[in-house]
């Protein structure tokens, strides 16, 4: 479940306050977070597909670790973190650590490395994020399918490198290793102000469809 609240900015949104999620406007976002704000519930009940999505998730985590040769994985943390200078909240899927190696990209066994020579070093503390989904595998996920959030979440955490895990169709495992990306970092701190200001004064985006004018009014 959910353990930021519904108010303020979380890492999970930030591809959908950002205009990039193709199932949900950031009108309806701002629109949702407002009436938190004012004390409404916003929440919806968790579906039996999310459910099964979180018990799966540990072991994901964990294969996910092992393949890659990390040294250390964690998983099932309860604990929300928080950003030290923007008002930017996230829930950790996972924590991992590596002594030191480098991760070449191997598509064959499902491992993506996300830099232009396909090969990352990593060293020290890193964020995992996993995702489940019915659709088919991607080379390279989209901004709301988790690279948004894991970027925010390594940003909260001080970490130089991301390891997303996707499983596609209940059958294809693929491990996406991302190194921090400046100028998204950068265009995130952005957006998550911009985001906390337009919920306080509760001032809309423009709408962009007949259901984005009604979520407005």
């Amino acid at each position: 479940g959910k353990l930021t609240n519904d108010h303020e900015m979380s890492c999970s949104i930030l591809a959908t306050a950002a205009g990039l999620n193709p199932w949900k406007s950031r009108i309806d976002l701002l629109g949702e977070m407002i009436l938190a704000k004012r004390g409404e519930n916003v929440r919806t009940k968790q579906t039996a597909i999310m459910s099964r999505g979180d018990t799966l998730e540990p072991v994901l985590l964990k294969q996910a670790g092992i393949e890659l040769g990390l040294a250390k994985t964690r998983w099932n943390i309860e604990t929300p973190i928080r950003h030290a200078d923007i008002p930017l909240q996230g829930s950790l899927d996972g924590l991992c650590w590596s002594e030191g190696k480098t991760i070449k990209e191997d598509p064959e066994n499902g491992v993506y490395v996300l830099t232009d020579t396909k090969e990352i070093y990593i060293e020290g503390d890193g964020v995992m994020e996993c995702k489940l989904t019915s659709a088919y595998p991607e080379d390279v996920p989209p901004a709301w399918r988790g690279p948004m959030q894991l970027q925010g979440l390594m940003d909260i955490n001080k970490a130089s490198y991301g390891v997303l895990v996707v499983c596609y169709q209940s059958i294809y495992w693929r491990y996406f290793v991302y190194p921090r990306d400046e100028q998204m970092v950068k265009d995130i701190h952005a957006l998550v102000l911009d985001m906390d200001r337009r919920v306080k004064e509760e001032d809309f985006f423009p709408p962009e469809s007949p259901k984005d004018a009604s979520t407005v009014y």
